[in-house]
């Protein structure tokens, strides 16, 4: 099979439930007049009930299980209705773990057993999320190791919090324990070890996206955009068979990107369809009619317009030391909606940039001029044509 030149990013934030509760399995609070459910293992907080167990991000823990309290005492739990009974009962004390061993239900996977707090921990951070790229240009962190990747971490690396604290994890121990307690972001550059042995330094967002998916076989990427093949943008949903051998389909490129950075795509099934920059809808029935497709964008190329400049320039991801600037928005961009004719946008907010350009697949908007930027000295410029943002960008530090 020829190799898949893909190109995919997520375009919208992971919502995730952080804790205020320090990560200590063995720390106990003290106990107030009227106890009340409450956990000290920061995943309890972080669940919520399904049919068949206790679901956390990527997996969840099968029924029957056990809960024990600060005290010691133990509660079989066997389906929701006890779970939510033990919820409502104030005569419980403060749950602070699971009983192991516990059976984990991990997605498109067998069951495995946990034997210990640590080993959850290890489960849940190797989670992918949902969606890895935010709209500032962040990278969700995670645990990238052999489970789910050509590559692992290499410690200690840098942490962002949500509010832009910067800490460090010592070890994967460490690291583990803090994406329980909430949402973190990749502090670039970071360094992977590779499969050889070989270290490899990590610039930014876009740079860990390519050697994550690179992982998969038969995919080749060079630059991460929306969900494209060659020129082409991929309409979903689309189906997929995936390591495991199971056949999956993909509704949008969220479900895409977390398939090809586990590392668990194998193919495409057909048949596929795909859309060209014209709007113009193509399907390609077999291999044969993809390669076909494909070879037409050696002579025909994205063109990438304006205002895809403009927000990459104002990304973190394209720049180790930050963006570039800061979009002043309203401002206005103009796509070309097919041949022959063409739509003016509103744009207000950087998620109406993404939702317009990726989400539409209309990466040859252009940007309607001047418009004003805010550099990273806090000075406001105006740029009155694509040259001047071209230079502009060009000559960013």
């Amino acid at each position: 099979m020829n190799k898949y030149f893909l190109l995919v990013v997520s375009i919208f934030l992971v919502v995730l439930t952080s804790c205020n509760n320090d990560l200590n399995i063995d720390e106990v609070t003290e106990i107030p007049d009227k106890p009340v459910l409450s956990a000290t293992n920061n995943l309890l907080t972080r669940s919520v009930t399904a049919a068949n167990g206790f679901h956390m991000a990527c997996f969840q823990v099968s029924y029957p299980f056990s809960l024990v309290d600060v005290d010691g005492e133990e509660y079989l739990v066997a389906n929701d209705a006890i779970f939510n009974a033990l919820v409502a009962d104030s005569t419980v004390e403060y749950i602070v773990d699971f009983v192991y061993p516990i059976q984990v239900q991990k997605e498109d996977e067998a069951q495995i057993t946990v034997s210990n707090g640590l080993e959850l921990f290890n489960v849940f951070a190797s989670c992918v999320p949902d969606s890895v790229v935010t709209t500032q240009g962040d990278f969700v962190a995670y645990l990238i190791n052999d489970e789910n990747s050509c590559h692992n971490l290499q410690y200690p690396l840098a942490l962002k919090d949500v509010n832009g604290q910067i800490i460090f994890a010592k070890d994967e121990a460490d690291f583990n324990e803090r994406l329980t307690s909430g949402l973190y972001f990749f502090q670039f550059p970071i360094k992977l070890t590779n499969a050889d042995g070989t270290v490899q330094e990590v610039a930014n967002a876009d740079a860990l996206f390519e050697a994550l998916i690179a992982c998969n076989q038969y995919i080749d990427s060079t630059f991460t955009s929306s969900a494209l093949i060659g020129c082409y943008t991929i309409v979903f949903p689309c189906t997929v068979r995936l390591t495991s051998g199971t056949i999956k389909t993909m509704a949008n490129s969220d479900e895409l990107n977390k398939v090809l950075i586990g590392s668990k795509f194998e193919e495409f099934l057909f048949p596929i369809t795909l859309k060209d920059e014209n709007g113009t809808i193509h399907i390609a029935g077999d291999e044969s009619g993809l390669d076909d497709l494909l070879q037409l964008c050696d002579d025909n190329p994205i063109p990438f317009g304006s205002g895809f400049k403009l927000l990459m320039g104002s990304l973190d991801s394209t720049n180790v030391n930050g963006p570039c600037y800061t979009i002043l928005y309203p401002l206005q961009l103009v796509v070309n909606v097919d041949s022959t004719n063409t739509q003016l946008f509103s744009i207000n907010t950087v998620d109406d940039m993404y939702i317009t350009i990726f989400g539409q697949g209309w990466f040859g908007a252009d940007v309607v001029f001047p418009i004003n930027l805010k550099l990273q000295d806090n000075t406001i410029v105006a740029i009155k044509d694509e040259t001047e943002l071209d230079t502009l960008i060009e000559n960013c530090d």
